[in-house]
């Protein structure tokens, strides 16, 4: 089984993100391989059934059947696999695998017979592998789903059983194996829920956010891949290696781990990374020295006096939580996927209130500051509500909904990705300065203008 290399330390100075390729340390670069596209599916199918007898020995060719072979996902190919014992029969929960009840999505899927019980378990699994190694960083990935599965054992996300990140494999590509989660993504059977499974769910996901809100560490910013969390020298600090949160395209370009901050001094030194790298777009260096006055006025307001980072899904979105059915009265948080994502961020970013739970629909309304922020008028709605505050706790919520935190995820997410380039970006900025005005005044900040006046609906505020 192929592992990520592992290099424990402590937390320590960090570097400016380098804009000079040529400095990228060898052991951040070198795993990119190129990923050939869909149309190579059919030379894949060899590969993978070779992979697959390697994985599970003793398994024969004609036990691996390939119903349809078609990857889908957003940044990964991604091929279901349900692997039979030898001598036993489906299980109920196999029958759901294979489309009874679960929605898959147009998922590939492979079947595995015969498999022999003191080798790996048969269940349910995953394979994933990437389309382009440019925007996929699976070192990243499994670093974080070990760093989960040791720190929060009980949290829904997958187990890895095998990965590989060189082209040195069976396949000629990186790729993971790893379970599969029960369940299906709550955009596809979401609707689908009466009121009583919508409000079990919804205490059921109120306890999964509480529960990765239980444990904070010193330095915010990304997991550092290299990391070994299973090593007994790197867990009694409890502090793992981690890097500054870059935008994407810089995650690779960090070469020192990051350092203890302040939550003011974290996200003033993310403004600092953008004012460098910003000079090309005329609204966004002066937005860039506007916005840390922000940050510096909450820390005077005794607003960022938790020094703490926790871990943060930054793509904590309907189709990518899985809701599984137990009941006609019950329904739990299957699983939490996509994770390349997260990383460790001060505690007001994990709480963006979850307005589909009991709200509007879903994907775009509810990311809609205007509409995120409403409370239900309707008594089953009430009800749906009142389960996830019962369940996530008063702190979550005091998290999510002061306006001032509300401002503040906006201004550290710009600090991170960025502004948008454009008259589009530009008043989106000047935009959201003005509510800052308006809700602090003793701590206005001037808002400039912008060439042309952007159309409010080419933006949205995702706080």
């Amino acid at each position: 089984m192929s592992s990520t290399s592992s290099s424990p330390s402590s937390c320590s100075l960090a570097s400016t993100c380098s804009s000079n390729d040529s400095q990228i340390p060898e052991r951040y670069c070198s795993s990119y391989i190129p990923t050939p596209s869909c149309a190579l599916h059919e030379d894949l199918q060899p590969k993978i059934i070779q992979l697959f007898q390697n994985t599970w020995p003793g398994t024969k060719t004609a036990h691996i059947r390939i119903k349809k072979f078609w990857p889908t996902g957003g940044h990964n190919r991604i091929i279901r696999i349900n692997v039979k014992a030898k001598t036993k029969a489906k299980s109920p929960r196999q029958d759901t695998a294979d489309g009874v009840v679960e929605h898959t999505s147009g998922m590939s899927g492979i079947d595995i017979t015969g498999v022999q019980e003191d080798k790996l378990a048969p269940g349910r699994y995953m394979l994933r592998f990437p389309y382009h190694d440019k925007h996929c960083w699976m070192e990243y990935e499994v670093a974080i789903i070990s760093f989960l599965n040791t720190h929060f054992p009980l949290a829904p996300v997958p187990k890895i059983v095998n990965h590989s990140l060189t082209s040195e494999n069976e396949l000629g590509l990186r790729y993971m194996i790893q379970t599969r989660l029960p369940g299906s993504t709550v955009q596809d059977v979401y609707r689908t829920l009466n009121t009583t499974q919508k409000i079990t769910f919804a205490w059921d996901f109120g306890c999964v956010l509480k529960e990765l809100g239980s444990k904070s560490w010193p330095c915010s910013g990304d997991l550092n891949p290299n990391s070994d969390v299973n090593d007994p020298s790197f867990l009694p600090p409890d502090i793992p290696s981690i890097k500054p949160r870059c935008s994407k395209g810089e995650l690779s370009k960090i070469q020192q781990p990051q350092k203890p901050q302040t939550t003011l001094q974290y996200i003033l030194s993310t403004f600092e990374r953008q004012y460098s790298r910003t000079n090309e777009s005329a609204c966004s260096p002066f937005h860039a020295s506007r916005f840390p006055k922000i940050a510096t006025a909450l820390a005077e307001l005794g607003l960022l006096n938790d020094e703490g980072n926790y871990i943060v899904h930054h793509s904590l979105h309907e189709r990518n939580i899985l809701v599984d059915i137990t009941s006609s009265t019950t329904a739990r948080v299957g699983g939490i996927i996509d994770w390349d994502s997260s990383s460790f961020q001060p505690a007001f970013m994990q709480c963006r209130p979850p307005q589909w739970l009991w709200g509007h629909p879903f994907p775009r309304s509810c990311r809609d500051e205007r509409i995120r922020y409403t409370q239900p008028d309707a008594k089953d709605k009430q009800s749906i509500r009142n389960a996830f505050v019962w369940a996530v706790g008063e702190r979550w919520m005091r998290l999510a909904y002061t306006p001032e935190y509300r401002i503040a995820r906006v201004v550290l997410l710009k600090g991170i990705n960025g502004f948008e380039e454009g008259e589009c970006g530009c008043q989106w900025a000047k935009n959201t300065l003005e509510k800052w005005n308006a809700m602090r005044p003793e701590y206005a900040v001037e808002t400039g203008c912008c060439e042309k006046d952007g159309k409010e609906s080419c933006f949205r505020q995702y706080c």
